[in-house]
């Protein structure tokens, strides 16, 4: 076994050791592709961009520089791992401000059988005028 199959060997079953990657920010700004990233491979990004795993190929140098901000994001993973960075240092900043504490008011215009009967009234209206 030469020493980049060792090298790949090495970072594959850190990985694995790891188990998924517990997202512990807010959901909300990341897509799925995004969160499905982070989960499968966020131990190995954190291990790249504090030094735990030196960089194999060319996209993990990639991926390392674009965390230095010394080149732009491309990539899903280069862009979901900037985001939780991001959103980690925020969340730490304001912490339970962040967090609006919305509980909706019953609205006292309508109420929801209001609303009920004023949308079949409309779609029966709706029907009668388009009959073909």
């Amino acid at each position: 076994m030469n020493d980049m199959d060792e090298l790949t060997q090495h970072h594959l079953s850190y990985i694995n050791s790891k188990g998924p990657f517990r997202i512990d920010c807010s959901l909300g700004i990341f897509s799925p592709e995004q969160r499905e990233m982070l989960i499968e491979f966020g131990h190995w990004f954190h291990a790249l961009t504090n030094g735990d795993l030196e960089p194999i190929t060319p996209l993990q140098l990639r991926f390392i520089n674009v965390m230095k901000h010394e080149i732009e994001p491309f990539t899903i993973a280069e862009w979901a791992w900037l985001k939780y960075i991001s959103r980690k240092e925020i969340e730490a900043k304001y912490g339970e401000r962040l967090c609006a504490q919305y509980v909706p008011a019953e609205d006292s215009f309508y109420s929801r059988d209001m609303v009920k009967q004023v949308r079949k009234t409309m779609y029966k209206e709706m029907k009668e005028n388009h009959k073909l």
